[in-house]
């Protein structure tokens, strides 16, 4: 009923900015408002040497405004408002538990590290250098150059080299109300509210933590959803029956897409990316050259077998021997890199009602019934048009949530259940002030 303002500021660590006011503005004797804008930032605690600032921080923007309307004793509207941006990077560090693992020795014999051509050339010394050099950001993925706070290594504590996407963690939300309230006579109120919001969302995962692509995942989404709940209370015989009865109604509607890029810097077939035969092979020269280093260095392991055209022959079929080397060192199929998207379209409405009856001054009895209606609809295509070639970059051209009609891309109703009747039944028995007893 009186304008206020209240403020309040933090500062910290890390560039800690935190900021708030909010205030109480009557506008008019039946008009009252209350606004808030607050912001949340941080510079985050992890310095990633590959991007050059820090990851981990924090962008948050927050809106909320309510306006409340009374024209007489017996009627209200109210309107409220939400916005929220926000917005935080992914900090993440490695710790390596297995040199040998083939991905790792993959990355550093074809990005030229010359601890892993050393050992080839102390077999051969005339083995060649790696032709693949320029497909990399770096020459080697090791403790030393990527492991935070390795010994004598090039990290300390908190220092990564993630290349992780800025902003890779968003929620960005709208949200509206508007509540009637109604008091039609001194026993009959009426109630409305209504809902909206969308929130649209993003989140940026690089797996590896360092600038390389072994794996980085990007799920999005937006939802939006519609609401309206109307309530009709009332008493009679003097309050010693109360009931309520309603409706509700809800519309969700939902959009997703799932990106994955897979070991991203190896070279792949010649040919047009977009096709899966290319996306997710690796190029014969590519093959070829990791398995010379392989049977170089291991020279006294036994080979697997190979059928068709060798170890690098398309088609191929390798079966590995126990005690045989491990054939993932140089095989040209990579771990897939994919995308699909979805399309949710979900509606239900309920109605309901309940009645207390007064059996005597101490004990209530409550019957009540709840019946609900529900349907929905996916849309889910594996192939979907638009592919994103550069890592977490739209697409050139079109909708990122576009699916297409091929064959692959499925719709699916939700299961027919009917209608779903609850039906409630509830006592309860006042002992005294300070005890209630109640079952249902």
């Amino acid at each position: 009923d009186e304008f206020g303002i209240r403020l309040g500021l933090e500062l910290g660590e890390f560039e800690r900015r935190n900021l708030t006011a909010a205030f109480d503005v009557p506008l008019t004797e039946k008009l009252k408002s209350k606004w808030m804008v607050s912001s949340l930032q941080n510079d985050g605690f992890v310095e990633s040497l590959t991007l050059g600032h820090s990851l981990g921080g924090q962008d948050d923007e927050l809106f909320r405004g309510d306006l409340l309307w009374e024209p007489t004793d017996n009627f209200s509207l109210r309107f409220t408002a939400n916005y929220e941006d926000k917005s935080s990077t992914d900090a993440r560090i490695v710790r390596f538990s297995n040199l040998d693992h083939p991905q790792i020795t993959r990355y550093n014999v074809l990005a030229g590290n010359t601890d892993y051509l050393a050992r080839a050339r102390a077999v051969n010394p005339a083995f060649p250098a790696s032709p693949f050099t320029a497909f990399f950001p770096s020459d080697r993925f090791s403790p030393e150059t990527h492991e935070t706070g390795y010994p004598g290594g090039e990290l300390g504590k908190w220092q990564t080299k993630s290349d992780t996407a800025d902003d890779g963690v968003r929620r960005d939300l709208e949200y509206y109300t508007i509540t009637m309230n109604w008091d039609i006579g001194e026993n009959l109120r009426f109630e409305s509210i209504t809902s909206t919001w969308e929130m649209q969302r993003t989140s940026n995962i690089d797996y590896d933590g360092s600038e390389f692509t072994f794996t980085v995942d990007e799920n999005r989404s937006v939802d939006h959803n519609i609401t309206q709940e109307f309530h009709l209370t009332g008493s009679n015989f003097n309050d010693r029956v109360t009931w309520l009865a309603g409706l509700y109604m809800l519309e969700e509607k939902k959009k997703t897409r799932a990106d994955r890029w897979a070991v991203w810097d190896l070279p792949r077939r010649p040919g047009d990316i977009n096709l899966n035969a290319v996306r997710n092979n690796m190029s014969v020269e590519a093959c070829q050259y990791l398995y010379d280093w392989s049977t170089t260095v291991y020279n006294n392991v036994l080979l697997p077998t190979f059928e068709g055209g060798g170890p690098c022959g398309l088609p191929t079929t390798t079966t590995n021997v126990v005690g045989a080397l491990n054939s993932s060192l140089w095989t040209m199929a990579l771990p897939v890199s994919n995308r699909s998207v979805s399309r949710n379209l979900d509606e239900q409405k309920a109605f309901f009602g309940e009645v207390t009856i007064g059996l005597t001054e101490k004990l209530n009895m409550t019957p009540g019934v709840r019946a609900t209606d529900d349907n929905g609809t996916t849309i889910s295509d594996p192939s979907p048009p638009y592919i994103r070639n550069d890592v977490s970059g739209d697409p050139v051209d079109g909708d990122i949530y576009a699916y297409d009609a091929g064959t692959d891309t499925v719709t699916r109703e939700d299961p027919d259940f009917g209608r779903n009747t609850t039906n409630k039944f509830a006592l309860q028995y006042q002992l005294n002030d300070d005890v209630m007893l109640y079952t249902s």
